[in-house]
């Protein structure tokens, strides 16, 4: 039985963290917006429980509102984030905490904006450059599969922008040599995928993978070496 002490909201510059501070690593079976109140995510926690003096914090967030906790049968919990509005995110664990990524929707972008997160992995970073070596792009009957392949691992950046409504990923210190590659997939909510160079001038070259979307949408990310892998689901319901 994993316990939950603590769920504090972390607001950075450019997304929204929901930190989950917990006994042992927790099972989310699974996590979608809820159709009543599409606001709402709802994240289904399997074989837990809250501390006799678990908190909420949620801190000065314009995008969350509101987080309950709904106790159900068989020691299950659900965990249901009410939002300003849908936004995309993501959940992964960091430094024995389950966060959940909100990637709001900037509308008002003064200058290329760096997360402080990322200001720090960059200040560390050896003076070199990566490439961008091929984006690949599988269907499956439940999911999409894209994955970017560089010669190295790189810093990454993701934050959401509108019209249109798009996921959009930046790889620092990455060249991107080929042409702009545009892949319009029509299915799971995602009209095309794109790749290309966004910046080449210093302090860093840039290049930047895009989902164009339909609606907000949870997806996944792995990080294998010198791979990124998101997966975005079929379902209503994804299982994390």
């Amino acid at each position: 039985l994993v316990t939950i002490n603590k769920i504090s909201v972390k607001p950075e510059k450019l997304n929204t963290l929901i930190i989950f501070e917990t006994s042992a690593p927790p099972t989310i079976s699974e996590t979608y917006y809820l159709k009543d109140t599409p606001s709402t995510i709802v994240l289904e926690f399997d074989n837990a429980e809250t501390a006799e003096d678990f908190q909420i914090s949620r801190g000065e967030s314009l995008l969350v509102e509101d987080i309950r906790v709904e106790k159900i049968e068989d020691n299950d919990i659900h965990v249901l984030i009410d939002l300003k509005e849908q936004v995309p995110y993501r959940i992964y664990a960091e430094q024995e905490q389950t966060i959940v990524e909100l990637n709001r929707i900037q509308r008002t972008l003064d200058g290329y904006i760096i997360d402080s997160a990322t200001e720090e992995e960059l200040k560390k970073w050896p003076k070199k450059q990566l490439l961008f070596r091929e984006v690949g792009i599988f269907e499956e009957k439940s999911m999409v599969n894209v994955t970017a392949r560089l010669d190295e691992k790189a810093i990454i950046q993701i934050f959401a922008l509108e019209n249109p409504l798009r996921l959009v990923v930046d790889f620092f210190h990455t060249l991107y040599p080929d042409p702009t590659f545009r892949y319009p997939l029509g299915k799971l909510d995602i009209q095309r995928v794109r790749t290309g160079q966004f910046e080449t001038a210093p302090p860093y070259t840039i290049a930047r993978l895009v989902f164009d979307l339909d609606r907000p949408k949870f997806y996944t990310l792995l990080s294998e070496q010198e791979s990124f892998i998101f997966q975005f689901y079929k379902d209503e319901v994804a299982r994390v």
